[in-house]
């Protein structure tokens, strides 16, 4: 009869030892979430934070523009900047179906229709980047066509490394003003310079 009490023995110190283990494991994980820098990641850490400029979360630039007073008559009476805002929605869709991208839509307070995105994808967290610059290519191709430009979009890319990694940095907006400040505000860019001004 002393048998089976071996087998039950050795269940128990297996039950305990799982359960012990689990613990412990439990315990790593809750540690490292209490570790300092455990906030946002490096690529969201990049993102510029522009004061002149409306977060715009959760929307498109069409509906955002549109929501404000007498922003569906600002997009009706410029059918290019229209156009323009509305391929910017495009690479914002584009963005969000590539996924693992910080992305940030902004809006100029005072000009609405002067907006734009930046996105920035941590290279460890992608494994194509071609997957990123595809968003762009097709905006820009999209709006070389037009007849008549009442607007100048622009759309840049870059790479940049610093102690965090590597990232990839890409930025579109409707004005040249607006890449030139998303290039201001961003570490080493030097697409969109103060000094250099728009071909014309």
């Amino acid at each position: 009869m002393e048998q089976p009490q071996q087998p039950n023995r050795l269940r128990r110190f297996v039950r305990a030892s799982i359960f012990l283990l689990a613990l412990l494991a439990l315990g790593l994980l809750f540690v490292d979430d209490l570790r300092p820098g455990g906030g946002d990641p490096p690529a969201a850490r990049l993102l510029p934070d522009l004061p002149a400029y409306r977060q715009v979360e959760g929307q498109t630039i069409t509906t955002y523009i549109g929501a404000l007073s007498e922003g569906a008559a600002l997009l009706a009476g410029q059918p290019q900047l229209a156009l323009t805002v509305g391929t910017l929605d495009g690479v914002i869709d584009c963005y969000q179906e590539v996924g693992g991208v910080r992305a940030r839509v902004y809006s100029h307070a005072e000009r609405p229709l002067e907006a734009g995105l930046v996105a920035i994808v941590d290279e460890v967290r992608i494994n194509d980047p071609d997957n990123l610059f595809r968003c762009v290519t097709p905006a820009a191709l999209s709006l070389e066509g037009a007849e008549e430009m009442v607007i100048e979009p622009c759309a840049a890319a870059f790479t940049l490394v610093n102690e965090d990694g590597t990232f990839y940095v890409v930025y579109a907006a409707s004005t040249y003003t607006t890449c030139r400040d998303f290039c201001t505000a961003l570490e080493d860019c030097a697409v969109h310079t103060a000094e250099e001004l728009p071909l014309g």
